[in-house]
């Protein structure tokens, strides 16, 4: 799933009745509590862990089959870092701080191996990717790459793909208008592809693959009136593209699915305060729905569907 965005949060908070369900909710809080599902209630308050020094930009985290928790977390100006955290059988949370980017990350992706092996991919402001690959010593070993071309740009959000021979796909949009995908070769070079069509900056992107490993990148971009665009990567490798339009502020957040006909429902939240659905019907034209009751922006937002297809967001 996509990590959470926090605005102005030292803290992490995190859901367990939600981690169970296989997905985090955040609150904008100054505190940062773990909950237990007792009694069903939130009310329990189950631990708060600190130790960054700025603001979290985003977490992940993973649950073993114990039920111990590991959580990544990536920092801001001042801290530059990213923290693992990982739950013992006491239920205390032991840390270890990578270091290496020397300005704020601002987007964050992490997964596990079959053995419990960290695989964490880290976007910053320093106009860098790394790729921490953590051994069987638990050592990490980091790559760093940049494409030169974009040398000033800051990465906001990614999806990461690995193939079976464990190569990497990343997806991203940043602070200008296009969306980077970087393939890596089984030399482990990554060759860049650019995908133009946004007028300004992405502020959001999901994306996923077919069984061919074809792509869907679904982007929103950073202004008034601002689009969402959809690209289908076809047999040839091109991608065609589709824009939606109806919301008037900047996108924040973006959520899709595709069913067994291959026909998308995408769910964006926005800076207009609303929260849009749209359903691709069997003649490829979206219909728009629009949900309003929020009186503030829209920053994050998860969905999943049920068996009969209907939505919980």
């Amino acid at each position: 799933e996509s990590p959470l965005l926090i605005e102005d949060v030292k803290d992490l908070l995190i859901e367990k009745r939600l981690i169970e369900e296989n997905f985090l909710s955040g609150i904008g809080a100054t505190k940062a509590d773990f909950t237990d599902e007792r009694k069903n209630t939130l009310q329990e308050l189950w631990g708060t862990l600190k130790g960054h020094t700025d603001d979290i930009e985003s977490f992940w985290a993973f649950q073993d089959n114990e039920g111990f928790l590991t959580i990544v977390s990536g920092s801001g100006s001042k801290d530059k870092t990213i923290k693992i955290w990982k739950e013992d059988e006491e239920h205390n949370f032991n840390v270890r701080t990578l270091e290496g980017h020397s300005e704020a990350i601002s987007a964050l992706h992490a997964f596990q191996d079959k053995e419990g092996l960290l695989t964490i991919i880290s976007g910053s402001d320093d106009h860098t990717i790394k790729i921490w690959k953590e051994d069987e010593k638990h050592n990490f070993n980091v790559r760093t790459s940049r494409d030169h071309k974009s040398k000033y740009e800051t990465i906001r959000s990614f999806r990461i793909f690995q193939d079976k021979e464990e190569l990497l796909t990343i997806v991203f949009g940043g602070s200008t208008s296009t969306i980077k995908i970087w393939k890596e070769d089984k030399w482990h070079n990554f060759n860049v592809r650019t995908l133009e069509g946004h007028y300004n900056q992405i502020s959001s992107l999901h994306a996923f693959q077919d069984s061919e490993g074809l792509l869907t990148i679904v982007s929103g971009e950073e202004m008034r009136d601002a689009s969402i665009k959809i690209w289908k990567e076809d047999k040839w490798h091109n991608f065609n593209v589709r824009t939606l339009e109806g919301h008037t502020n900047n996108i924040y957040s973006l959520h899709t699915f595709q069913d067994n006909e291959g026909l998308l429902t995408i769910v964006s939240g926005s800076r207009d305060n609303t929260i849009k659905i749209w359903k691709e019907d069997k003649t490829h034209n979206f219909n728009v729905r629009t949900l309003e009751g929020h009186t503030d922006n829209i920053y994050s937002l998860h969905t999943f569907q049920d068996n009969e297809g209907l939505l919980t967001i």
